[in-house]
């Protein structure tokens, strides 16, 4: 699969831009703030459905306009998919696919699957537990449609448990709605359960596959999934914890709790990790979020690599290239101030981009 065009309208600073790619490396260079960052989030948008920076929609209007419009043509290899979305300041986000509307914007997951590595995700190792639920929800969404539902099924039972809570702060709790909820929430936590444990088993050698890789040593990274409270015992554990939860007005345990723990040499990444060894630990992750997807799909996902040298000596930056260049039938588009590949050894499309402007567009041997 690889995405052929893209032209974008009034999309963060960009004015108008269209855009012709190549099947493989496509460089997008540039002065920092010019806009590369941008460029590869409007690819995100049509990919996912929605920027991987900004939660809402209407941010991503250029500043004094009304709207925003990207539209892509992306060639998979039974069908052409011509995907737009336009979203207006004052309207419902329109997201199309071949000229037809989704009836869920969440139909959209895994038909054009995308692995994004940005500086951002350092919150992967030094974030909270949200961001590695994220990570693994956005993933496991993109190849699991029945994931999607019961992960909605969750967060709609906690939503809704939550009301319940906060509402008994000033009255009486109303044990049988709670009950009722607390069932639901059972049913879709325990599938869900199932589905990230089967995920990690997966997962994991292909992380430490990538890691060695990169790494080149003798360092033994490791993940593993961390449940706040055992999952065969969720429906009990929910009712020793009705009180505490009263009085925070929250629920306090599930799979809205989880968290993904990173280790190397046994030790906290988070916590005794170097930038260097954090960083080749995010590409590896990143990297083994591209294989299962493809494993999983049968289809090898878009690589959107932004300021890709930042953090990386010579020698795991070298390291790391290699193994990208060796991803068979992946386009890959990365952003840096410049350009880091080999141009005798690859096939280049590069794209210079200035103040969101396009300025070059040039294919190099």
């Amino acid at each position: 699969m690889f995405l052929q065009n893209l032209h974008i309208q009034h999309f963060k600073n960009f004015e108008t831009a269209e855009i012709q790619f190549s099947k493989g490396f496509n460089i997008i260079t540039g002065a920092n703030g010019m806009g590369k960052t941008n460029l590869l989030d409007a690819i995100h948008y049509l990919c996912i459905s929605k920027s991987y920076f900004l939660h809402q929609d209407s941010q991503n209007i250029q500043f004094g306009k009304d709207f925003f419009a990207l539209q892509g043509e992306f060639i998979k290899p039974d069908q052409v998919l011509q995907v737009s979305c336009l979203q207006t300041r004052d309207s419902k986000k329109q997201f199309k696919v071949n000229r037809k509307t989704y009836d869920r914007l969440s139909e959209h997951l895994g038909k054009l699957p995308v692995v994004m590595i940005s500086p951002s995700d350092s919150e992967l190792v030094q974030g909270n537990s949200e961001h590695r639920r994220r990570f693994m929800d956005q993933l496991l969404m993109q190849s699991d449609s029945n994931y999607v539902k019961h992960h909605l099924g969750v967060l709609h039972c906690i939503k809704q448990r939550n009301v319940l809570l906060r509402n008994a702060q000033k009255s009486v709790l109303d044990t049988d709605t709670l009950s009722a909820i607390d069932e639901q929430l059972v049913l879709h936590a325990q599938l869900v359960w199932q589905k990230r444990q089967a995920f990690c088993k997966r997962f994991k050698p292909l992380f430490q596959s990538f890691h060695q890789a990169i790494s080149q040593d003798v360092e033994n990274a490791d993940v593993e999934l961390k449940p706040t409270t055992p999952p065969d015992a969720y429906a009990t554990e929910l009712i020793n914890r009705i009180e505490k939860d009263r009085i925070v007005g929250y629920t306090t345990a599930g799979p809205h709790k989880d968290d993904l723990i990173f280790t190397l040499n046994e030790n906290s990444l988070r916590k005794y990790g170097s930038q260097g060894q954090q960083k080749s630990c995010i590409l590896a992750i990143k990297l083994a979020q591209h294989r299962y997807l493809k494993e999983e799909l049968n289809l090898s996902p878009i690589l959107l690599l932004d300021d890709f040298s930042d953090k990386l000596d010579a020698v795991r930056l070298n390291n790391a290239l290699n193994v990208i260049s060796q991803l068979p039938d992946t386009q890959i588009f990365l952003t840096d101030t410049q350009n880091p590949i080999n141009r005798q050894a690859f096939l280049i499309h590069e794209i210079q981009v200035d103040k969101g402007t396009i300025r070059a567009d040039l294919t190099m041997d």
